[in-house]
């Protein structure tokens, strides 16, 4: 069974100011934490879902002519036209290589690790349903999710803000399972400055 991911990485960090993906989190670009620990999974292959002409230079340079290279490929999409645009951006990608299943991550959780991957996948393989996510507040799946093939077709014309959240909790609500992990700051998305240096703060301390 082939399992890929999609790396959504095209936000325009409006809430930020600057491009958060450039931002130094424990030695490495935030931007690329959750990239290099997807490489690090059992995943066969990443699609990283960027801006259209972003040059990735929030990738530090040994991302570039290793191993891992060969690993993931860019897909460049109209940030513009919202969250719902990237996804359909890369999980086309993802059927087009025939993957079995997707699993979406997201560039602003640099908590996410290969363990909490790999046990998706783990999860998915023993008993394969629509989705299998992380068990987020309030009972709710977030990402890291995986989604089977079946729900491809529920991704091609997703527009705007419509994302995974309505998926989720709409069409597939009663369909998939989420697993929950001893991880205090699994679902931290860091989304303002403030919230930025209140987690660099913590991790000095």
């Amino acid at each position: 069974m082939k399992i890929d991911g999609v790396y959504l990485a095209a936000g325009c960090s409006r809430r930020m100011g600057t491009d958060k993906r450039m931002l130094p989190l424990g030695g490495l670009p935030l931007g690329s934490i959750a990239l290099k620990q997807a490489l690090l999974s059992r995943l066969d292959f990443v699609f990283v879902v960027t801006r259209q002409g972003d040059r990735l230079d929030w990738l530090p340079d040994w991302f570039v002519g290793t191993r891992e290279h060969k690993r993931y490929v860019q897909v460049e999409c109209d940030a513009r036209k919202g969250q719902g645009s990237s996804l359909s951006s890369g999980i086309k990608k993802a059927a087009e290589s025939g993957a079995d299943a997707v699993m979406v991550l997201l560039a602003d959780q640099p908590f996410v690790t290969f363990k909490i991957i790999d046990t998706l996948i783990d999860s998915f393989m023993a008993a394969p349903s629509p989705f299998v996510g992380a068990l987020g507040p309030g009972g709710n799946p977030m990402p890291p999710i995986l989604f089977s093939s079946e729900c491809f077709s529920l991704f091609e014309n997703l527009e705007g803000d419509r994302g995974i959240r309505d998926l989720i909790r709409g069409e597939l609500k009663a369909f998939g399972r989420a697993i929950e992990f001893k991880c205090p700051r699994l679902f931290i998305d860091l989304d303002t400055m403030e919230e930025y240096k209140a987690i660099v703060r913590q991790l000095e301390s």
